[in-house]
């Protein structure tokens, strides 16, 4: 049999992406969209998912509505996407903590990463280790100094067991000798009462939690957990700048991911408005304002990131469990 044409070959082609594009990219959405919250209202990642949702449901002339659904450190959440029906209408707002993490730490979870479709990447954030405005504690080097003696009661409050605070905590406590207090609450809202309220010594978030209660001038950062300064707060020192850890780095990433089977139309068509929407300036300004830089990675480059990184949350388990 000879080789089709270049001609026959396109029209064949097009004979079968018609029907998709009828099927999934006119017709999609028809009705709301769900994007799921596992954690209760409060916190940056709660105010960043509904931004981004009154955004989207804009472009895509249907409501994007956020539903928060706590419980199990974000298990009961993601367990509900991951179950739900395969197309396009509910969505989870997560991190790599979530997808990797979480399944290891909590027999029950019912959900693994591979219970997803990435759909796409949404912002990349740095991590701040802050302190109550009245604290007496001045620097990093005084918090670890005090951390490290022999009847240290310091303690510090986490957004749930095995959350990235947590690991965070935990891993600083590996590298600086220090005998910290993990204190967890139910979500990154009773997180920040906790700190503003004196309730624990510190706390470590990211900086969409944190950046407005430091510029109101209610708590105060000693160190940003990465090797650079934070544009948006860049009197902070760095945490090798203000503590002496050379190498020690931690930051997160949020993203958006649907239930595995998802039809490629539907993630393809999310990705790209969502892109859309992280790309326009009034968008990219608030997000930097919290200390978050847009992060509007592809669905493969998101699954080639959650490759990646499983190896290395399976490690951190060992600092949780």
């Amino acid at each position: 049999m000879s080789m089709p044409s270049r001609r026959q070959a396109l029209t064949i082609t097009a004979a079968f992406l018609v029907p998709l594009h009828r099927a999934y990219g006119s017709t999609f959405p028809e009705k709301p969209i769900r994007l799921i919250f596992p954690y209760p209202a409060g916190g940056g990642g709660d105010s960043q998912a509904r931004l981004l949702a009154t955004e989207l449901s804009a472009d895509l002339g249907q409501p994007v509505i956020v539903d928060n659904r706590p419980g199990a450190n974000g298990a009961l959440g993601s367990r509900a996407v991951a179950t739900a029906p395969a197309d396009g209408y509910t969505l989870l707002f997560t991190t790599a903590t979530q997808l990797l993490l979480t399944p290891l730490l909590t027999a029950d979870s019912g959900f693994s990463a591979s219970d997803f479709t990435p759909v796409s990447g949404l912002t990349n954030q740095q991590m701040f280790l802050v302190v109550q405005a009245s604290s007496p504690v001045r620097t990093l080097g005084d918090l670890l100094q005090r951390g490290r003696e022999a009847n240290a009661k310091l303690s510090y409050g986490s957004a749930s067991v095995g959350s990235l605070s947590h690991i965070t905590g935990e891993r600083l406590n590996a590298a600086a000798g220090t005998k910290f207090l993990h204190v967890p609450y139910k979500g990154a809202g009773q997180q920040m009462t906790a700190i503003l309220s004196g309730e624990i010594d510190f706390t470590l978030a990211v900086g969409a939690t944190v950046a407005g209660h430091v510029k109101a001038g209610k708590l105060r950062a000693l160190a940003v957990m990465d090797s650079t300064r934070s544009p948006a707060m860049p009197d902070v020192p760095t945490v090798k700048e203000a503590g002496g850890l050379d190498g020690f780095t931690q930051t997160a990433w949020f993203g958006i991911v649907a239930p595995a089977k998802t039809p490629r139309a539907i993630v393809d068509l999310l990705h790209q408005k969502l892109a859309a929407v992280l790309q326009r300036p009034d968008v990219r300004s608030k997000l930097e304002q919290q200390g978050s830089v847009p992060w509007p990675v592809s669905p493969d480059e998101l699954a080639a990131v959650l490759k990646a990184e499983a190896p290395v949350y399976a490690a951190a388990a060992k600092f949780v469990k």
